[in-house]
């Protein structure tokens, strides 16, 4: 793997929390307006945290086990 990738993949894992968050805002800057119904389908393939409430599985960046 290239370390551009890998740096890319470990930047999103490490602030999923916030593209999460922000992603729809950010997305409907980029996309047509056409494209604004798929944001939600995008959003599925999000890398995804750990969140208490949601339930949602932890990615763990840099340690092994």
């Amino acid at each position: 793997m290239k370390p551009e990738v890998a740096q890319g993949m470990m930047f999103l894992m490490e602030n999923s929390q916030v593209l999460h968050k922000h992603y729809q805002d950010i997305a409907r800057k980029y996309h047509n307006k056409e494209l604004h119904h798929l944001i939600s389908v995008e959003s599925q393939f999000l890398p995804k945290v750990n969140d208490m409430d949601g339930g949602l599985e932890y990615f763990e960046i840099g340690k092994q086990e």
